[in-house]
């Protein structure tokens, strides 16, 4: 009988972030900004890509950060960096930075306070702000870590996501500052106004945004915890709508849940009444449950109603086979116990 070979594996080490970055300003943010981090940081969140905007915006004597764009959307992103423990100072230099843009007419859909680690009272405020203001501006408190393969000198970073907004999704905040919609826009707003119109008669469980989204796509959060989202989309230029559920978040949780649901691909099929596409969109950070698209022209407004009833139908028999799936979930950090490599990118 041959020996078994067990693997050696080694342990992961959390660095000290101040032994990665030891200034702030001068090395953190530059790093955070570049794409491929910016990239990591978005995943986490369970946002659209990012992209930097302005870095140590002025703001009066005081100077921002990080301000970044929301892919596809005229939204923008605040980051307030903090690489040591979370305190006072820096929430309230958020409050003002917020109040300060406002004032300048950028519209700021969301709030990244990234910290080495966060305080009980701060967590709860960030949670307050959220429960008062998530229709208008999402908040999120997130850990930065840093971890490296046992004596080696590989490291990689870790965003944990503390508190987010119920609702995350790319929608405009309600400032009386805020542009009106121009060229395509015009046409994406009545098409998704008349969408949520029949989505509020169809009583759906599903939290319906305040006003129309400006881009193609239409998302709905499962649990952002877990990255997991409903999309529905109209594509103008090949004239299709459809609806799929989107994985997306901190590699390699998407994949675990894939795989996971992978395994009930029949009866989820079933369930929803036909075959669904299950597809792997990047390995191990973006997967997606499809319902096969069908014909249909945005920009014809006469079949509106057809386009709007079978988005809403689908979306319908897809909610009813994935929510309670979502809601059997283990928590995130249970499944990326089963997935040794996570958090190594």
């Amino acid at each position: 009988m041959s020996e078994r070979v067990l693997p050696k594996l080694s342990r992961l080490v959390k660095v000290p972030l101040r032994k990665v970055w030891n200034d702030e300003a001068r090395l953190f943010t530059p790093w955070l900004e570049l794409e491929e981090n910016l990239d990591l940081l978005a995943e986490s969140l369970g946002l659209p890509a990012l992209r930097q905007k302005a870095r140590e915006h002025s703001i009066g004597r005081f100077s921002a950060d990080l301000i970044c764009q929301i892919a596809d959307t005229s939204d923008h992103l605040l980051i307030e960096n903090q690489i040591e423990m979370s305190d006072h100072g820096h929430l309230g230099q958020l409050m003002t930075y917020l109040a300060g843009l406002e004032a300048q007419g950028l519209r700021i859909r969301y709030v990244v306070w990234l910290a080495e680690d966060f305080r009980d009272e701060h967590r709860e405020a960030i949670e307050w702000l959220n429960q008062r203001l998530d229709s208008q501006i999402g908040f999120f408190a997130c850990r930065i870590e840093v971890w490296q393969i046992g004596q080696s000198d590989e490291r990689a970073p870790r965003f944990d996501v503390l508190v987010e907004p119920s609702q995350i999704a790319p929608v405009p905040s309600r400032s009386s500052r805020r542009a009106e919609p121009e060229g395509p826009d015009v046409d994406r707003v009545a098409y998704w106004g008349a969408f949520s119109n029949l989505l509020r008669l169809r009583n759906l469980p599903v939290k319906i945004r305040d006003e129309p989204p400006r881009i193609g796509y239409y998302t709905f959060t499962l649990n952002a915890k877990l990255g997991i989202y409903l999309y529905v989309y109209r594509e103008v230029a090949t004239q299709k709508i459809g609806v799929y559920v989107s994985l997306i978040g901190v590699t390699p949780l998407p994949r675990v849940i894939f795989e996971r649901w992978a395994l009930e691909k029949a009866s989820v099929d079933a369930e929803y009444g036909g075959a669904l596409d299950w597809r792997e969109i990047d390995v191990d950070k973006n997967y997606r449950i499809q319902v096969p698209p069908v014909s249909g022209d945005p920009s014809n407004e006469a079949d509106w109603p057809r386009q709007h009833g079978w988005l809403v139908d689908q979306l319908e028999r897809l909610y009813r086979v994935i929510e309670p799936r979502v809601r059997a979930l283990p928590t995130r950090e249970e499944l990326l116990e089963t997935a040794p490599a996570a958090g190594l990118g």
